[in-house]
């Protein structure tokens, strides 16, 4: 009796998620997808700076406009097409895809980085759970979808997606080529490089990702070196790009300066970004692989002078680890980084920014806590889910 009651009650429990789940992609569609005039944002908009930087490659050589060395622009979507601020490989990778016609890229482009998330972010549960249920599959994907961060970042076109998609490939590991997503990543966008810290701290994964760094880079640099020399040139233009709207924008610094405290903010942001670096190094070298990572993409939300809502989607692979792992100190955090994702659907309480900046901090760091103690102790991942090692001497 007692077992035919549970599997009535795990029943019901299958079937109100996978109802809660149809509504979420409602809820996605009617508020983004089908009908995103009203938030005032169009399909793969941020496409069509890639796509100017690689038109501008294939004619000059350089990716670079002249409005960029003549100093920073402002930040403002009409700005699009001269706003290429990026290192030149991800223009050298937009070469071949610029003779797509942009509504094809932006769908192609959302489709890929949706499929990816579907798939990796439930082997991200499986790797710190054990094991994946339809119980956790369709919980898994309920919050994805519900993630106004995340919808965003696939739907926009800019690199937030891409970025979550590394954090997520870096959290199965650790193994040799798990700082290699870091690596990558941080070839098409400068920030994005704090994500290799946990890969140089680590002796299996270092090499990997160093070499394929230096190799891309140098593969880019004979291809395009007057892009390269180019980039040097408006690097100072770039590192001075305005953060944007304030309305929009929890960074500490922002947040702080709402409040005539900028230099307050800058030094909160600063001072959580090198304590996390400085974590994410010795967690990594310690065999505290996931935490590592964690600490890292701390780092990277609060380091720039601009923490916009879609950057938030890289703290979802992060809520999908931390969550097994978790415990009655450490969930409610999680649990309130996750209501940040799902209120960010209403625009009109980004007056609650210094709120929202606050769960986002506790919550980083609540999954940092959790994923380090687990690492520790844990002893529940089966043999089969374990990672390939390349060496046999550890972390040195």
């Amino acid at each position: 009796m007692r077992v035919e009651r549970r599997s009535i009650l795990e029943s019901g429990y299958v079937v109100a998620s996978s109802l809660a789940l149809a509504n979420a992609l409602m809820l996605a569609w009617l508020n983004l997808w089908g009908d995103s005039k009203k938030l005032g944002l169009f399909l793969g908009g941020d496409l069509e700076a890639y796509r100017a930087g690689a038109e501008r490659l294939i004619q000059t050589g350089s990716p670079y406009s002249s409005a960029l060395h003549a100093g920073p622009i402002d930040n403002i979507g009409t700005n699009l097409p001269i706003a290429y601020v990026y290192p030149p490989p991800l223009a050298q990778a937009f070469v071949p895809l610029s003779r797509l016609q942009p509504g094809m890229l932006a769908i192609a482009s959302s489709l890929v980085q949706v499929t990816a998330l579907a798939i990796v972010l439930p082997l991200v549960y499986r790797r710190f759970a054990g094991r994946l249920g339809v119980r956790s599959l369709t919980a898994v994907l309920l919050v994805a979808v519900l993630s106004f961060p995340l919808e965003l970042a696939t739907y926009g076109g800019n690199m937030s997606g891409w970025i979550t998609i590394a954090v997520a490939l870096m959290l199965l590991g650790p193994g040799c080529a798990a700082g290699v997503p870091g690596a990558l990543i941080g070839l098409v966008k400068m920030t994005p490089l704090v994500l290799l810290v946990p890969a140089i701290a680590t002796a299996r994964s270092r090499t990997p990702a160093i070499a394929v760094l230096v190799g891309v880079t140098a593969i880019s640099v004979a291809i395009a070196p007057l892009a390269w020399v180019d980039w040097l040139s408006v690097l100072p233009n770039i590192l001075r790009f305005p953060p944007g709207p304030e309305f929009w924008n929890m960074a500490p610094v922002s947040v702080f300066g709402s409040f005539g405290l900028p230099a307050v903010g800058m030094l909160v942001g600063y001072g959580i970004t090198a304590a996390a670096i400085a974590a994410s190094a010795r967690l990594a070298h310690t065999g505290r692989w996931a935490a590592a990572v964690a600490a890292a993409v701390a780092a990277l939300l609060f380091g720039p002078t601009s923490l916009w809502d879609h950057y938030l989607a890289m703290t979802l692979p992060l809520l999908v680890a931390a969550w097994p792992a978790s415990g009655w100190r450490t969930r409610p955090f999680l649990v309130a980084l996750a209501v940040v994702h799902l209120l960010l659907w209403i625009p009109g309480l980004l007056v609650l920014r210094p709120v929202y900046l606050v769960a986002v901090v506790a919550g980083s760091f609540a999954a940092i806590t959790a994923l380090a103690r687990w690492i520790e102790t844990s002893i529940a991942i089966p043999q089969r889910f374990q990672p390939v090692d390349c060496t046999d001497d550890g972390n040195r």
